[in-house]
C-alpha cells in the first residue's frame, strides 16, 4: 500500500494490517537544483479558485500595500470572473499579477525560486468536509519546499511537517493580520526558513521515499 501518511491510513484502512509505504506526491529533489535568485513577491502556486480561499489572499495585499501577489496556475472562470471584477485597482498597480501559463515540473521550480514566500490554502469548510484535504500535503507544497520558499499555510494535519521542519507558518484563520503577522515572522529569519525548506525536500525526495517500496516489489514478485 501507498500513501502519504498514516493518518490517512487508519481513516482508509481502519484496523487492517497491510505493508505500507509512505511516498508524497514531491519532485526528485538535487543539490543543483537550489538557486540564488533575488526574492520577491508573494506566490500563490495552483488553481486559482474560490474553495481554496484565494479570496482571503487577494484581501490580505489589499490591507497592506507594500506586498504584492503572483497567482500562478489554472483559473476556474467564475473566480477569475470575481477577481477582474472586485479587484481592478490591484490588478491595474500589479500589486496581484494573474500568470496562467504552464511551466513543466522542472520548469516551474526554477520560476518558484524567483518567489519569496509561498501561499498554500484551503477554504475551512472544504476541510471541515473532506479527510483528503485534512490529510493530503499538496504537490505544490513540495514544489515550494524544492524551490526554497517558505510558506503560510493551513493548519491541518497534512501540512504539520512544516511546523516540524520549521519551513514556514501554519495559521488557524485568514484575517489579513493574521496573515500579516506570519509572512513577517518568516521576514524576520527568512535565510533559516529558507534553509528549512530544502531540508523537507532532500527528506521527502521521490527516488528516496520509493526506494523501499522498490526493493519489496523486488522481493516480492507478482
Amino acid at each position: 500500500m501507498i500513501i502519504q501518511n498514516r493518518e490517512r491510513y487508519d481513516y482508509l484502512f481502519p484496523g487492517v494490517q497491510l505493508p505500507v509505504f509512505y511516498i508524497q506526491n514531491a519532485p526528485v529533489f538535487k543539490e543543483e537544483m537550489i538557486r540564488s535568485y533575488p526574492r520577491k513577491d508573494l506566490i500563490w502556486a495552483g488553481t486559482i479558485v474560490r474553495q481554496f480561499a484565494v479570496i482571503d489572499c487577494i484581501e490580505f495585499i489589499r490591507n497592506y500595500p507594500s506586498y504584492h501577489l503572483v497567482l500562478k496556475g489554472g483559473a476556474e472562470r467564475k473566480t477569475l470572473r470575481h477577481i477582474n471584477e472586485h479587484y481592478r485597482e490591484l490588478i491595474q498597480t500589479e500589486r496581484i499579477i494573474v500568470d496562467r501559463g504552464y511551466l513543466a515540473s522542472g520548469d516551474f521550480i526554477d520560476y518558484l525560486a524567483h518567489f519569496k514566500i509561498g501561499i498554500c490554502f484551503y477554504g475551512w469548510e472544504t476541510i471541515r468536509k473532506s479527510i483528503n484535504y485534512q490529510t493530503a500535503p499538496s504537490g505544490k507544497l513540495f514544489m515550494y519546499m524544492a524551490a526554497g520558499v517558505p510558506v503560510v499555510a493551513c493548519n491541518i494535519p497534512g501540512f504539520r511537517f512544516i511546523a516540524e521542519f520549521r519551513a514556514g507558518v501554519l495559521i488557524d484563520d485568514y484575517r489579513p493580520e493574521t496573515i500579516l503577522t506570519a509572512v513577517q515572522q518568516i521576514e524576520q529569519d527568512y535565510d533559516n526558513f529558507s534553509q528549512a525548506c530544502y531540508a523537507v525536500a532532500r527528506h521527502f525526495s521521490f527516488d528516496k521515499d520509493v526506494r523501499p517500496f522498490i526493493d519489496f516489489i523486488s522481493c516480492h514478485p507478482l
